[in-house]
């Protein structure tokens, strides 16, 4: 067997498809894998039995359960040995087997000569192989515990046949065979040369063409005798000689690329040889391509980014405005505008190369660079007006704009919409202020706008709040008040305007207003425009209308007169020839009648009254000199009904006296009386009501 080990290392390298030999189950004995060239396979399963060929009168009992059956043709006799080792090592892993021979056929297999179906745990083994060898002398064991899974090995011949069937009964690995022994098999055939193939895609069916398999068959075989080529799509089917390739002189390819497996089929011994080739079909041409987009107008020029099986030698166009190489499909950005364009790229066909007329497209967006336009002009700014909107379009897909330095004035405020910043507001403050607005966002770099905005002062205008016109008796004004602005009219100019709207024809710097009610001027700076407002109300003025006064009781201590005007006014008050005072009430008035004058405090009206102080004289001086000569009560002179008694200090009636009389002249019965203090009761009526008084008064003398 080293001799033969030895023979066969030189041909191993062309075999080394069958030293790890991947193989679907062969359930079956007529299905036999065909062992050649000593190979070592591995990678081996079973599953399912096929037909059952194992029969229960065979020495080592049981039967098929997962099979795969291997045929032994020997080409020079001696010692065959082989060793059966699960992929896994768990002794679940159970595997038997059955060698039928020499010389035996699958339609008379007869008994089997060597088999094993020893259950590794039963058996209480160390491991889960199984096999023939030179160190075993019993040619069958088990089922179940019954040996060690191995027997004796075989003395073969040369030319004999044998068939070997490898069952699992129990597990799910896939497993391997190595042989020993000094026996060979017949060798494989070898592979000499292949060629992959190549050809044009069929006219409408892209990827497919029909191929000569053939050439393949005699550069495979070169000078070797008694083999055959066939044809087939896939390894199995290669190994099993199963669904070979019917006309492979005419052969459509079902996948692009495609592998072909070629099988060597020895006639005599039944070895053979597998390889493959591929076959590949030349697609249409293939055109597409892309750029990087969307790039940014300033970027660096954009270049054509092939697509696998790009077909170079084509023209690229596009519409105006882009300017691009029609060789390279470089696009000249410096002499481009933005915008989005079809690129479109043709080629004409060459079937030298298996080339097809093209074309494809692809769009490219070039984007401008971020732009700031100023909508309107900057209109002229106010203190504390509402100012007409200041916008600014955002352009260049730029995602955002906002103020980075300076300032705007104090009440204004700036935001961004839908691609428009716009500035907004009341400005509380003057001045000039200076601000710089960037956009964020779209391509770099960013746009500025630098902006002065001035907010101007208003004119300073009052008017005077105190108007008022004088209403006569019946109430209609007279005269008038003029307003002041007291502003120069070369530098501003004036509307008035009152309740029932605008002045016409009023435009000078004051107003001469003839009627109440409410009036405005608007006063704008000539030379910036602002405007300010002032307001002013003018009343009117009554004369005092009814005037009455509440004199005190009469012959009281201290005399005081009240005044009362209607309508309520503004109103000062005079009492005889005294000056004018604010107080409508007089005291500590002397006895007799008095004039009370009442004026409107601004001039619109003056308005009289007399009152008649009742009360006594406290003294006479009866000395012939025409003052004070007598002693009465005058002021009740108009009452017919009233009259005085005199009275001594002792009480004794000295006079009774009538108001409207003389008086007393200091004499009783013709004679004077002493110079000394006398009593007095005065009956008379006040308020409707009948009363009476006494006090006292002096004579002087």
């Amino acid at each position: 067997m080293d001799l033969f080990l030895n023979k066969l290392s030189r041909i191993l390298t062309n075999l080394a498809f069958l030293c790890t030999l991947t193989l679907s189950a062969q359930n079956d004995c007529v299905d036999a894998i065909l062992i050649c060239g000593n190979a070592n396979l591995s990678g081996l399963t079973a599953s399912g039995i096929g037909v059952q060929e194992i029969s229960p009168g065979n020495a080592c009992g049981l039967g098929e359960n997962n099979s795969l059956w291997l045929k032994i043709k020997v080409n020079t006799g001696g010692t065959l040995g082989f060793t059966l080792t699960p992929q896994s090592p768990n002794l679940i892993e159970d595997l038997d087997f059955w060698i039928f021979g020499p010389n035996a056929t699958c339609s008379n297999l007869g008994t089997a000569i060597r088999c094993s179906t020893t259950n590794p745990i039963n058996a209480n083994s160390t491991n889960n192989l199984t096999g023939i060898n030179s160190s075993e002398v019993d040619v069958s064991e088990g089922p179940g515990p019954d040996g060690n899974s191995f027997v004796k090995w075989l003395d073969v011949l040369d030319n004999e046949t044998y068939y070997i069937a490898i069952d699992r009964p129990v597990g799910a690995s896939a497993f391997s065979i190595s042989w020993s022994g000094t026996a060979t098999f017949y060798q494989a055939p070898t592979t000499i040369s292949k060629i992959d193939l190549r050809k044009c895609s069929l006219p409408g069916l892209p990827g497919k063409a029909n191929f000569d398999l053939t050439p393949n068959s005699t550069l495979a075989i070169g000078s070797q005798t008694n083999l055959v080529a066939s044809y087939y799509t896939n390894y199995n089917d290669a190994v099993t000689n199963a669904n070979a390739i019917s006309t492979p002189n005419n052969f459509r390819n079902t996948s692009n690329p495609q592998q072909i497996f070629i099988r060597l089929n020895n006639t005599f011994t039944g070895c053979f040889a597998i390889t493959d080739f591929k076959l590949s079909v030349e697609l249409p041409t293939v055109s597409s391509f892309t750029y990087n987009s969307p790039i940014c107008i300033n970027d660096i020029n954009p270049i054509v980014i092939p697509d696998a099986g790009f077909a170079t030698g084509g023209v690229f166009s596009s519409r105006a405005g882009l300017n691009i190489n029609s060789s390279t499909g470089e696009i000249d950005l410096t002499n481009s505008l933005p915008g989005t364009y079809q690129v479109t790229y043709t080629i004409t066909a060459n079937p030298a190369i298996c080339q097809t007329a093209s074309s494809s497209n692809f769009s490219i967006t070039i984007n401008p660079l971020p732009s700031i336009t100023l909508n309107n002009s900057i209109p002229t700014l106010c203190l504390n007006a509402v100012i007409s909107p200041i916008s600014f379009n955002i352009g260049g897909l730029a995602t955002n704009a906002t103020i980075t330095s300076g300032s705007l004035p104090a009440g204004l405020s700036g935001n961004f919409n839908n691609s428009v910043f716009t500035i907004i507001g009341t400005p509380t403050i003057t001045g000039t202020f200076n601000f710089t607005l960037t956009t964020q966002g779209g391509c770099s770099p960013a746009a500025i706008y630098n902006g002065t905005l001035i907010v101007n002062s208003l004119p300073i205008v009052t008017l005077p709040q105190d108007g008022f016109l004088c209403l006569d008796d019946i109430g209609n004004p007279f005269g008038f008040y003029t307003l002041n602005t007291n502003i120069s009219s070369a530098t501003h100019s004036f509307t008035w305007s009152n309740s029932t709207g605008l002045i016409a024809g009023q435009t000078r710097n004051n107003y001469r207003a003839t009627q109440p009610g409410a009036y405005s001027v608007n006063v704008t700076n000539s030379t910036t425009g602002c405007s300010a407002i002032a307001n002013a109300t003018i009343g009117v003025h009554l004369p005092p209308g009814i005037v009455t006064a509440i004199v005190s009781n009469y012959f009281s201590e201290i005399q005081t007169v009240s005044v009362n005007v209607t309508p309520i006014g503004n109103y000062e008050y005079k009492l005889d020839n005294s000056i004018y005072q604010e107080s409508n009430v007089f005291t500590d008035l002397s006895m007799g009648v008095h004039e009370i004058l009442v004026r409107d405090k601004f001039f619109c009206g003056v308005k009289k009254i007399v009152v008649q102080i009742i009360n006594y004289p406290t003294y006479f001086t009866p000395n012939g000199d025409s003052i004070h000569d007598t002693w009465n009560i005058n002021e009740l002179k108009n009452q017919d009904n009233s009259y005085i008694d005199i009275f001594d200090r002792y009480g004794k009636l000295i006079k009774q006296i009538k108001p409207s009389g003389l008086g007393w002249d200091g004499n009783y019965n013709g004679n004077p009386l002493p110079a000394t203090d006398y009593w007095f009761t005065v009956y008379y009526n006040e308020q409707n009501t009948n009363q009476r008084f006494s006090s006292h008064f002096s004579l002087l003398r």
